[in-house]
């Protein structure tokens, strides 16, 4: 039994791995971002909200359970987001920190990264206030069809100095925290570096290089998306599956008013997203909710999560053994009677 609840536990620390790739690159020309949505749950969608009330129209990429990923709004402002460790901040007074949800108001008000960067730098840092101490999940990447770009973690500013600026799943200021050295970063680097133009092609070539499929409990590829910032267009792919396009107009979907689009809807039907579906489905709710309380946790608390779900687990195995020894047991007096 002991060794059952350490294999259950080693799962759930497994599945919390949700690698993401997003990266951004101005050649003079061309203003390019790219993204690898790497996650548990298959059901994508694309939502989008036009210009009302002196709010910019955008679009937002994300799940069917309305946590946006990234975006475009019409001004040609682009982010993306990725998981990475979390880490407290202290010295944050939380009831002085913005009460709402920081990156919605920057694509809703900001056309360029410079007004992004006087938000955060007003309002911020983005922190998740299920922690009883503020604290920072993950990583956020701005980017103006300019070629201006900016990576933000926490109260730290990376802004793009040279062609191109990425982020996967570490914090580069914080990288002690874990998740450094990351492969996915060094491919997409000496890609970056290597290209002279940027290319929507050339853009996809990297995705393709740092998909991940399902394997050994890794999250695969659900979409990946490329965004020409200047023509206001997104190219999807759909299941880590880089041989069919589709080319999203921003503009035009904006024309049509509020609506959403489920994104498996869009392509062919694939066996392999047809059988992660099916696998996946009916544990993602449970997998879901243990992530969340282990995304919102310290290490102490999620040690103490984790040694709460193995005694939870091993609680109802025991109660499961006694049900079958009591119907056993009345099963033999109803024989011998």
């Amino acid at each position: 039994m002991k060794t059952l609840s350490l294999i259950i536990i080693l799962l759930f620390i497994n599945n919390i791995l949700l690698p993401c790739t997003v990266f951004f690159g101005a050649d003079g020309n061309n203003v390019l971002a790219g993204n690898n949505e790497d996650g548990r749950n298959p059901h994508t969608k694309i939502w989008f909200i036009p210009a009302q009330d002196g709010k910019y129209g955008r679009m937002y990429i994300g799940y069917n359970d309305g946590i946006r990923q990234g975006g475009m709004n019409e001004m040609g402002l682009f982010f993306d987001t990725t998981s990475a460790p979390g880490y407290e901040m202290a010295h944050l007074d939380g009831d002085k920190t913005y009460r709402g949800d920081l990156i919605t108001k920057a694509m809703e008000e900001s056309k360029n990264v410079t007004e992004v960067i006087t938000l955060f730098k007003k309002y911020g840092p983005f922190i998740d206030r299920h922690h009883p101490v503020p604290t920072v999940y993950g990583v956020i990447i701005f980017g103006d069809k300019e070629g201006n770009a900016v990576i933000l973690e926490g109260d730290h500013f990376e802004i793009k100095e040279n062609k191109y600026i990425l982020a996967t799943n570490y914090h580069k200021s914080r990288n002690h925290l874990g998740g450094f050295p990351c492969k996915r970063f060094e491919i997409t680097d000496k890609m970056l570096k290597a290209q002279k133009e940027y290319t929507v092609d050339y853009f996809r070539s990297i995705l393709d290089a740092v998909h991940i499929e399902h394997d050994r409990g890794w999250n695969p590829t659900v979409y990946s998306s490329i965004y020409d910032l200047k023509k206001g267009l997104v190219y999807i792919y759909f299941f880590h599956n880089f041989s069919n396009t589709v080319i999203i107009n921003l503009r035009d979907e904006l024309s049509r008013g509020s609506h959403e689009i489920d994104i498996p809807s869009l392509f062919p039907e694939t066996f392999s997203y047809q059988l992660y579906t099916k696998s996946n489905s009916g544990r993602r709710n449970i997998k879901n909710n243990i992530f969340r309380m282990l995304q919102y946790s310290d290490s102490k608390t999620t040690l103490l999560t984790l040694l709460l779900a193995a005694f939870v687990f091993n609680l109802i195995l025991f109660m499961l053994y006694l049900s079958f020894k009591l119907i056993r047991k009345i099963l033999k007096q109803i024989l011998k009677s």
